[in-house]
């Protein structure tokens, strides 16, 4: 039914008591996880807004674009709306903390997170992957990787992703974090892994509690 090209549906009406018959047809479409926003004047101290609720590929354009206006605007504090963030792609988290940690630990390249595996050989595939420090992750300014996928032909498709974020870091002291039960994953690595650099404030109610990442592979990998 998914890959169909069309859809039927009967749709009743109560007011007119009448069934319709609508055909719906499906595309391809991106809705930007950066949905909004704004800089606040609080009594001289400029204050951002942003609404993010995915860590896709194709958002970190605007997460930059965002960034730099929140730098020309000489904000110093961040609201970060992350309530109906429920994760995705570890690299766009790693290009959101370049963007919001102290810029002095982001030049000096310092180590941000470090993930803790078990005794397994997807651990040891991590390794032949990514060598000997596969394990840690440091701040940085410059992304590159590329994406692998199949079409619905079956033809294996991929696409470059570079970034360079050394001119987009906010400038920070402090941020809130707006949080609920769909904010994970990605999410709550982003503020774990800031909290020893800053000051955060996290507002809301307890959040999804996501403790693992994954990362696949292909049989022919394996």
């Amino acid at each position: 039914l998914l890959s169909s090209s069309s859809l039927s549906l009967s749709v009743y009406n109560p007011d007119s008591k009448i069934t319709e018959e609508v055909k719906m047809t499906p595309t391809d479409m991106y809705l930007e996880p950066v949905l909004y926003e704004k800089v606040f004047d609080c009594g001289g101290k400029k204050v951002g807004y942003v609404f993010f609720n995915d860590f896709t590929f194709e958002c970190v354009d605007r997460l930059i674009e965002v960034a730099k206006y929140f730098k020309q605007e000489g904000v110093s504090e961040l609201v970060l709306d992350l309530r109906y963030n429920r994760g995705g792609y570890v690299v766009t988290e790693e290009i959101l903390v370049s963007l919001l940690a102290p810029e002095e630990n982001v030049k000096n390249g310092d180590l941000y997170q470090t993930a803790v595996y078990n005794d397994t050989e997807y651990s040891q595939l991590l390794k032949q992957y990514f060598g000997d420090d596969y394990a840690n992750t440091y701040f940085t300014t410059k992304f590159e990787w590329t994406y692998e996928w199949n079409d619905e032909n079956g033809k294996k498709q991929k696409k470059d992703y570079s970034y360079d974020t050394s001119d987009a870091n906010i400038g920070l002291n402090k941020i809130y974090a707006l949080v609920s039960g769909s904010t994970a994953s990605a999410s709550e690595a982003t503020l774990v892994g800031l909290m020893p650099f800053m000051d955060i404030e996290v507002i809301g109610m307890q959040t999804g509690g996501k403790h693992c990442a994954g990362m696949m592979f292909e049989a022919e990998e394996y």
